[in-house]
Formats: C-alpha cells, sequence, structure tokens
C-alpha cells in the first residue's frame, strides 16, 4: 500500500510537471505594451484631473496617489516595452516616457506629506509629467505595428514527434491513464 502511493505521488508530480511545461506562455509584442501604457497613463491623466477640481484637500491626496499608481502601471508596461523595443530610436522614445513618468511619480509622492495648502500645487505638478508623457505616448503607440507572427519551422521527414510540447502533453496523458489503471487494480484487488 505504501508502495502505491509513493507510485501515486511520483506520477502525479511528473504528470503535473508535464502539462505546466506543455502550457504556451504568452508574451506580448511591443505595439500591445504600448498600448497598455497609453491606457494607464490615459487614465492616470483623467484621474489627476478629477484630483485638480476635488472639493477637499484629501479628495485631491487621494486621487493624485491613485493617479501615481496608474502612472506606475503605465511605467511598468514601458519598462516592458523596452525590453521588446527593436531600434535605438524606439528605446530613446520609451527612455523619456519613462523619465516623464517618474518625474510625475515622485512629484505625487510628495502628496502624502504635502500641507493642505500646497496639494493643489503637486497636482499640477504631477498632470503636467502625466500630460507631456500622454502626448509623446499618443502618436507613438499607433505607429508601432504590431509584430508579425513567425510561423514555426514544420516537422522535417523522420524527425518524430512535431514539438517538445506536444510529447510532454502525450507522456502526461499516458501517466495520467497509467495512474487511473493503478488506482482501478489495486481498489478492485487489495492486497
Amino acid at each position: 500500500m505504501i508502495r502505491l502511493k509513493a507510485l501515486t505521488v511520483i506520477l502525479a508530480s511528473l504528470m503535473a510537471l508535464g502539462l505546466w511545461h506543455a502550457t504556451p506562455v504568452h508574451s506580448q509584442d511591443l505595439a500591445s505594451e504600448l498600448r497598455s501604457a497609453l491606457a494607464a497613463n490615459t487614465q492616470a491623466v483623467e484621474t489627476i484631473r478629477s484630483a485638480e477640481v476635488a472639493e477637499t484637500p484629501e479628495g485631491t491626496r487621494t486621487l493624485v496617489l491613485q493617479a501615481v499608481s496608474e502612472a506606475q502601471a503605465a511605467k511598468a508596461d514601458l519598462q516592458a516595452a523596452a525590453e521588446l523595443a527593436t531600434t535605438d530610436e524606439q528605446r530613446s522614445r520609451i527612455s523619456a516616457l519613462i523619465d516623464h513618468l517618474n518625474a510625475a511619480i515622485s512629484a505625487g509622492q510628495e502628496a502624502q506629506t504635502a500641507s493642505s495648502g500646497t496639494i493643489r500645487s503637486v497636482a499640477e505638478a504631477v498632470r503636467g509629467e502625466l500630460v507631456e508623457a500622454l502626448t509623446e505616448l499618443q502618436p507613438f503607440a499607433p505607429a508601432v505595428p504590431p509584430q508579425q507572427q513567425v510561423p514555426q519551422e514544420l516537422p522535417k521527414a523522420g524527425d518524430g514527434w512535431a514539438s517538445t510540447d506536444f510529447q510532454m502533453l502525450l507522456v502526461a496523458a499516458g501517466m495520467f491513464l497509467l495512474l487511473i489503471g493503478l488506482r482501478f487494480r489495486y481498489a478492485s484487488h487489495p492486497s
């Protein structure tokens, strides 16, 4: 019975490993990352505009901090886009956008300690940097075409199975069937 449990644990872990390996990983392309950054930056600008017309200093402070978190999301998207950039021009433009967002984020972090009288000036400083980043990002994001998917190489005669993922999926399915068979065998004939 202990051997069956040990075998079950081993087969289950191998099956999980096979299924994990067979799961495709989806990565985004440069255009998608830029569009995500554009959406986050647009939302941050809308939030900071709401902060400037908020009725109370605490309302302004809350909205400024929300805009900062949205700017951080845009910055994360731009950093991912920088890794996918293929030309120096793209990397340079993305770096300039990140600089604007860094300035907005650092100005917005002053909102935590700003007095009631200076919170509006903090909001204006954040808005200025966010709007500058937005005006530079708007024409850049749609101008980058989506990357074309490169077709995988077709298998050659004599190569065997088409892909390692397919092999791992077949191995996992086989282990699953083996595990089910062992369960039925030992369930009907206990030893």
